[in-house]
């Protein structure tokens, strides 16, 4: 019985934690690779759930989700430089995730409350109920609104691996901001949330025509904005070494004390 409620629950939030695997898995070290769509699932999660417990806690997985794939050498921190043993700091990896970008939960709260009690609550002013897109428009603006306004302790910037995967629209970040670059990356998830719903119709191939036109042209404002910017009348080049050296007692107490000489010539080598 038991089993079979876990098996009940697993597949009934199986789709935050497929969008927290997207996020998880689209971000520095790793390619970009579904960025774009990696709110889609969590969107149509939050909008067959009524119950605004099951809202929150379908957030707070997704970021616990992504938070573990994207910063599990907090455990490592914890054990190397916290001298704490695995257990604790596994444990604290895990209360790390419980709270890291609980930006994701805030937004889920915001979006509920302006559907379910303001714009779709029986007996409200309106020609027509939302629609599924309409919707989806609301939880991105939620979304990138209190990204961009909520602080975290490391910040996770959605326009950041664009510019780590060299594109040129990273360029755009010169007019709006790495923080308004995020919110776009945000708020392209709409179109590919319009996509899926629409997958089996014309609406959904030309919502996937206009997604991936938008950004190419992008791209394309990107290279024009790099080759506008006038060129430096001076260049110096600097060399950054970083010998992957751990904590100094740890070093000591495994060279003795020529620990000293073993650091430099891990630096010079």
């Amino acid at each position: 019985m038991q089993s079979k409620l876990r098996r009940l629950s697993l597949k009934r939030y199986h789709l935050p934690i497929l969008a927290g695997i997207l996020i998880g898995t689209s971000y520095i070290p790793l390619p970009p690779w579904a960025i774009f769509f990696a709110f889609v699932p969590l969107w149509i999660f939050w909008q067959r759930e009524t119950s605004l417990r099951q809202v929150l806690l379908g957030g707070w997985i997704t970021q616990f989700v992504l938070t573990l794939i994207g910063f599990n050498w907090v455990a490592h921190t914890i054990h190397e430089f916290g001298h704490m043993p695995w257990p604790v700091a596994i444990l604290g990896l895990f209360g790390f995730c419980a709270f890291a970008n609980i930006d994701v939960v805030i937004a889920g709260l915001l979006q509920h409350v302006l559907i379910h009690y303001f714009l779709d609550r029986p007996g409200a002013s309106k020609i027509q109920p939302l629609s599924p897109t309409a919707k989806a428009a609301l939880m991105g603006l939620s979304t990138a609104l209190i990204k961009s306004s909520f602080d975290t302790i490391f910040h996770w910037n959605y326009g950041y691996p664009l510019l780590w995967m060299n594109w040129p629209v990273a360029q755009l970040a010169e007019l709006v901001g790495f923080q308004g670059l995020s919110s776009l990356v945000i708020l392209g998830n709409i179109g590919a949330f319009h996509f899926w719903h629409h997958r089996r119709s014309t609406a959904g191939r030309k919502a996937l025509a206009s997604l991936v036109a938008v950004f190419l042209l992008a791209n394309l404002a990107g290279l024009a904005l790099l080759k506008s910017w006038p060129k430096p009348d001076a260049e110096i080049n600097v060399l950054i070494t970083q010998a992957n050296i751990g904590n100094l007692e740890k070093a000591q107490a495994e060279r003795g004390a020529g620990f000293q000489a073993d650091i430099r010539e891990k630096y010079f080598a």
